[in-house]
């Protein structure tokens, strides 16, 4: 084996394979409908409707009911990209973009791949037992 990793075409082959598998995450990542141009088509006093017409149907991530004001977030997630939007009385309140990075973009793709390979477990977060 030790005389395996002194040949040079080994190592060349490892990191053609790592750059297609970067290059293929890369791709696939920018499909998205989550743009700076969408999320700057989102404008206060948009109603739901109006914001999902640009991105898609949400259920919403929590409500509150408080004194006949009804208060929303909503977050939209597509990869490692996300779009968080607050709602007062269905008419938008506030907004917040996040972009990855190229780093982010490709350990988001190699953690989500070893989840499917099973060999990293998914991680429990605390918004899943609000969402079910």
């Amino acid at each position: 084996m030790p005389r395996l990793l002194k040949r040079w075409y080994v190592w060349l082959g490892l990191v053609l394979v790592l750059g297609f598998a970067g290059s293929v995450a890369l791709i696939c990542s920018g499909r998205g409908r989550i743009t700076q141009a969408n999320f700057d088509r989102i404008q206060d006093r948009m109603s739901i409707e109006d914001v999902e017409a640009i991105l898609w149907k949400d259920d919403g991530l929590w409500t509150f009911v408080g004194g006949g004001t009804r208060i929303s977030s909503h977050r939209w997630d597509s990869g490692p990209n996300w779009v968080r939007v607050d709602f007062v009385d269905a008419i938008v309140d506030d907004k917040e973009l996040h972009l990855a990075t190229t780093w982010e973009t490709l350990q988001w793709h190699a953690k989500k791949g070893a989840e499917k390979l099973g060999i990293l477990k998914p991680v429990h977060s605390p918004l899943d037992d609000v969402m079910d």
